[in-house]
């Protein structure tokens, strides 16, 4: 059965003028399902750069299609093609990179092993840190400061129940003493801690 082969899906490309956005051609094939059809898989798996504006460096990214076959649909046309297409070429699906979505992809089964390190260097050429990120990595600095007021005025809540409690005018048993008073030196501490990184 034939369909379009994954390396032959090039659209767009930035090379022809006329696309203001586009791959960086050639695309490398890391996965190929084989012809879309019951015993197969039936899609593609490639990375390259994509350039989403001329005036913007290309970025590295993972991309995804599904393989044609050459059965004739209802409407009468060959799906040779594959999806997705645009004009009659064959296109990719750009995958975004959410919660490690490309490093699960290619530590698969699916990606021979030694295809594996050329895919990771490429989608991730400085990277030497570990999968879980800082927080600075996942929170802005204004975030983190209304994190810290937060915690640190929770903090002073808990301090003031505390001291209301220790001059009798509340009545608490001792689990709620320990309780409020853990309460209020850790939300007081990792507010501090927010608040000083």
């Amino acid at each position: 059965m034939s369909y379009k082969k994954p390396e032959e899906a090039t659209a767009p490309s930035i090379e022809n003028e006329k696309n203001l956005e586009g791959w960086e051609v050639p695309l490398t094939v890391i996965f190929d399902g084989g012809a879309k059809d019951k015993s197969s898989l039936g899609f593609s798996i490639a990375y390259g750069k994509y350039v989403y504006d001329r005036n913007e460096e290309a970025m590295p990214c993972l991309a995804l299609r599904w393989n044609g076959n050459d059965n004739v649909s209802a409407d009468g046309k060959m799906r040779e093609l594959g999806m997705p297409f645009s004009f009659g070429h064959a296109t990719w699906f750009v995958l975004p990179d959410l919660n490690g979505l490309y490093k699960v992809i290619i530590e698969s089964d699916l990606i021979p092993a030694h295809k594996r390190q050329t895919a990771y260097k490429f989608l991730y050429p400085t990277s030497q840190e570990s999968t879980i990120k800082p927080i600075n990595k996942w929170i802005t600095t204004s975030q983190k400061k209304y994190l810290a007021r937060f915690f640190m005025s929770f903090g002073v809540i808990s301090i003031i129940t505390l001291a209301t409690a220790l001059y009798g005018r509340l009545e608490l048993n001792v689990f709620e003493y320990i309780s409020l008073s853990v309460a209020a030196i850790g939300t007081s501490v990792f507010g501090f801690l927010l608040e000083k990184d």
